[in-house]
């Protein structure tokens, strides 16, 4: 005899369709590495160092704060940097906002900046929007500001890989 309630429909398909149980996801992680870079002294500069520091990540939830070692993000082109949170994520989009040291440079630093004037140190404040157009192909774009008007300008990336 068929079932003509709709509400006793719905109730006979759940009671027969099996429960799959998703994933567990984890409230917190945490990681702990050494980071070494080969890269300018400073932005634009000719010279070049190595050098080699700690690296860590502690994120809760939305939340995280990191040294910057991009390691222990969750996917390889999201980059983790500072005291941030994760406004939108999905399989396509992902939104953070982020703050970040910037240890800013001396004109001292080089024989190129004399007369520059130095770069104070300050805190920056970082947008940043990647947008998975494809399974391996995504198209990044991030502003990153001064929050204190120090000197430190502003930089915008675009990146497509």
């Amino acid at each position: 005899m068929p079932i003509r309630n709709p509400a006793l429909m719905l109730a006979a398909l759940a009671a027969t369709t099996p429960v799959v149980a998703e994933p567990a996801r984890r409230d917190w992680d945490a990681a702990i590495t050494m980071v070494a870079s080969y890269g300018p002294d400073y932005l634009g500069g000719r010279d070049s160092g190595f050098g080699v520091r700690p690296g860590a990540l502690v994120r809760y939830g939305r939340v995280s704060l990191s040294s910057g070692a991009g390691f222990a993000a969750r996917r390889q082109e999201v980059e983790l940097h500072g005291l941030g949170i994760e406004l939108a994520h999905s399989d396509r989009f992902d939104l953070t906002l982020s703050l970040r040291n910037d240890s800013g440079r001396s004109e001292s630093d080089s024989p190129a900046l004399a007369g520059m004037g130095d770069v104070k140190r300050t805190v920056r404040l970082r947008m940043a929007a990647t947008w998975h157009f494809l399974p391996q192909w995504y198209l990044k774009g991030a502003w990153t500001v001064d929050a204190f008007a120090r000197g430190g300008g502003h930089v915008g990336e675009v990146k497509l890989q």
